[in-house]
Formats: structure tokens, C-alpha cells, sequence
């Protein structure tokens, strides 16, 4: 019994430690992308939803219509998000960024992508993309930015 208690404290503690790491590195990342002290971002990913919700400078939206980025987990999210921004006839367009190599790979509005790879976290923009809405990274990303994949 104390074995188990002791396991379920520590596994508390680490996936705190998890949930505040993530949450620091796209705090970071994304008001580098988006310089603005309140960022809203869509993100349909619960998981992520959740780690956003600790944070008082991302705040998640739930009307895409209100983004400032979309974090897109899969083709079929994009797909969906896609469709719906073009059917509500938005002004502005959020920015739309990864969680998934492939979506960055395959479709031209996407700006960049965090993914894993072999166990390891994995961060790309694409050049020609930031360009296109005026984005400028600092200099700490810009090891990450690509002309082409």
C-alpha cells in the first residue's frame, strides 16, 4: 500500500514537472511567433488543451473565428479546421501550426511544427511560410527554420 501511494505521488510530481515544460516551451515559442501579450490559441488536442489552461498569456479558445494560431495534431483535424475556416469566411486566418511532421510537409499553410521523432522533440519552420505572414524568428530559432523540405 505504501509502495503505491509513494508511485502515485511521484508520478504526480513528474507529469507536473511534463505539464510545466511543455507549457514554457510553446509559452516561448509561440510569442516568438506572435508578439502580443495575450495569445489565443485553438488547440483540439485535450491533452494540450489542458496544459494551456495553466497559463495566463496562451489562453484557449474554443470558436476558431477567435485564434490567434490553431495547434493541428492530424490530417483530420486539419482537414476539418480547414473546411471551417473557409465556410465561416474569416477576415484573418489563424496561423496554423503542428504537432505532426507530415502535416508540415504536405500542406503549404502550415508555418512550422513541434513533433517527436525517435524519442526526441523535434522543432521546424519553414522559411517561405513565416515570410509569407511577416514573421520574424529570434535568433534562438532560427537553426530551426528551413528554405524547403
Amino acid at each position: 500500500m505504501r509502495a503505491l501511494l509513494i508511485f502515485m505521488v511521484l508520478w504526480g510530481h513528474l507529469y507536473a514537472m511534463d505539464t510545466r515544460s511543455t507549457l514554457n516551451l510553446y509559452q516561448d515559442l509561440l510569442s516568438s511567433l506572435i508578439p502580443k501579450k495575450v495569445i489565443r490559441v485553438y488547440v483540439p488536442d485535450q491533452e494540450l488543451h489542458d496544459v494551456f489552461t495553466h497559463s495566463v498569456s496562451l489562453i484557449p479558445v474554443s470558436q476558431l473565428q477567435e485564434a490567434d494560431i490553431v495547434i493541428v495534431p492530424n490530417k483530420t483535424v486539419y482537414e476539418r479546421i480547414t473546411s471551417k475556416l473557409a465556410s465561416q469566411k474569416v477576415s484573418k486566418f489563424p496561423l496554423l501550426f503542428a504537432t505532426d511532421y507530415h502535416l508540415l510537409d504536405k500542406y503549404p499553410d502550415v508555418i512550422g511544427a513541434l513533433y517527436w521523432r525517435k524519442g526526441r522533440s523535434q522543432l521546424l519552420f519553414i522559411n517561405s511560410r513565416l515570410k509569407k505572414y511577416g514573421i520574424s524568428l529570434p535568433d534562438k530559432y532560427q537553426k530551426y527554420s528551413v528554405e524547403r523540405l
